[in-house]
């Protein structure tokens, strides 16, 4: 991965709203803080809400992020991206009470995949 697409985004903790940029941990604290990428500016954050680019973009040109919902255009299946200890994105779908798991790079070159949202984002 090229080391301006190692990211993260999370959701502030002051007002929810998403925010891009790179982690900061303070050593005499529990706080996560981001410090966003284009205003420069360091807010605080829920550490429950971090996410990481993938690198990879689904079918429209969108950067798919961790906990990012994606559609299969072919199926119309909905699957979260997590990140997998044993090496990799996977996109994790419970089909018939169970879990599909496939690495990410891997089914983005068979599949047609959109993103449609993130588990933290609430519906309306």
């Amino acid at each position: 991965m090229k080391t301006e697409n190692i990211k993260f985004k999370a959701k502030k903790t002051l007002d929810g709203k998403w925010i891009k940029g790179d982690l900061v941990h303070h050593k005499d604290s529990d706080n996560v803080w981001m410090t966003d990428f284009e205003k420069r500016l360091t807010s605080p954050i829920d550490p429950s809400t971090i996410c990481q680019f993938t690198g990879l973009k689904d079918c429209k040109g969108n950067e798919i992020w961790e906990h990012d919902l994606l559609q299969s255009r072919e199926t119309r299946a909905i699957s979260e991206v997590v990140w997998d200890e044993n090496g990799g994105f996977i996109i994790k779908n419970s089909a018939g009470g169970g879990y599909l798991l496939n690495f990410l790079g891997s089914i983005l070159s068979v599949f047609n995949f959109k993103v449609v949202g993130n588990k933290f984002d609430k519906e309306k």
